[in-house]
């Protein structure tokens, strides 16, 4: 099945927004808090993201290869090629742990009832989906992101009028981090761990393209649409900068213009987060079902485990996870990302060396 560019940019554009960035908590940590350098920043990383991710479309074009241990890692070295695949599922499990927190702060805010019980409602939820094996439920719920968009459009054009537009020239910087010491760290890492944690998606969708203009073009459309989102998100934000202190910045900002788009946001951001909870769930399940045939047969002996510890450690809180797991995914793939385009060019010279 060969696919536009259309395709290719929703298909890449669903991978990345998700609830940390609807959320506004991601795109505070990774551009808001680094002020008016923080949108230079956004800026430069979409032209980043686009540019590599036209780069990795068009090797997994030309190789044929769908695997991304092996976009990563082309000759047979066994041991570098598990630690990818090791980082790539400790972060999809990350995403797991993540949408655990952010599903408590979630239920807190909107419904009242206790963080913690929160997040062991949407654990034993998720648990219980996940041993049914409902993979078509995943693309469902994912059909909820086109709406949390529009929503969030409307939520950021009331919140504006309300209180104003932000002056970037008088923000203060307040996120450096040891983990992200300026904004071009920031902007680095954001575009890398969003490529990195895609590339599972990526490898086949390369296959499908029908010619190399279609991943440049795919990536432009996917690039317009994140900075519409992003801009819907994080002006309100800088607008009203006390509600970046909270886990969910623009559920808050929600709450405070429209009682009625409030729990709208709410529930559709909460079923965007058991959507993402559930298909990484899943996909990590699978992929150890597929090694282990013990595991495959007695499920329960990794699915329970599995969400128990995604409970314990979701009680670190939503924004602080967000700003250690994926400033880390970051690191690792910048390493996987620049495999990748070297083996781009060195099967390219290889190609025409023959």
């Amino acid at each position: 099945m060969k696919v536009n560019s259309f395709k290719v940019a929703f298909t890449y554009a669903g991978c990345i927004v998700g609830a940390g960035i609807l959320s506004g908590q991601e795109l505070w940590q990774f551009f808001g808090s680094y002020g008016y350098l923080g949108m230079l920043g956004f800026v430069l990383s979409i032209i980043l993201q686009a540019v590599l991710g036209y780069l990795i479309l068009k090797y997994a074009f030309i190789s044929k290869e769908k695997e991304f241990d092996k976009l990563i890692v082309r000759r047979e070295i066994k041991p570098i090629r598990w630690f990818f695949i090791i980082s790539e599922i400790i972060f999809i499990f990350g995403v797991v742990i993540i949408m655990f927190a952010g599903a408590g702060s979630l239920i807190e805010s909107a419904f009242k009832l206790d963080n913690f019980w929160g997040s062991i409602i949407f654990a034993i939820i998720i648990t219980v989906v996940a041993f049914l094996g409902i993979n078509g439920i995943t693309n469902a719920l994912s059909m909820t992101i086109p709406f949390l968009t529009v929503t969030t459009l409307i939520i950021s054009i009331l919140a504006l009028n309300k209180y104003g537009y932000p002056t970037f020239s008088t923000l203060e910087v307040t996120g450096k981090t040891a983990l992200m010491p300026n904004f071009v760290v920031a902007f680095i890492l954001f575009c890398v761990h969003n490529l990195f944690c895609s590339l599972g998606v990526l490898g086949p969708l390369g296959n499908m393209i029908k010619k190399e203009k279609t991943a440049l073009n795919g990536m432009v459309i996917c690039s317009i649409v994140i900075v519409i989102i992003a801009v819907s998100v994080l002006l309100p934000i800088y607008s009203a900068t006390d509600f970046a202190k909270t886990d969910l910045p623009m559920l808050e900002i929600a709450k405070s213009v429209s009682t009625p788009l409030f729990y709208i946001y709410a529930i559709l951001l909460l079923i965007g987060m058991f959507g993402s909870a559930l298909s990484h769930m899943v996909s990590v399940m699978e992929f150890a079902f597929q090694k282990s045939e013990f595991l495959n047969k007695k499920k329960y002996l990794l699915i329970i485990p599995s969400s128990i510890l995604a409970f314990v450690l979701s009680r670190f809180g939503f924004a602080n996870l967000i700003s250690v797991l994926y400033p880390i995914s970051g690191y690792i793939g910048i390493v996987g990302l620049i495999m990748v385009i070297y083996n781009l060019f060195t099967f390219k010279k290889e190609k025409f060396s023959r």
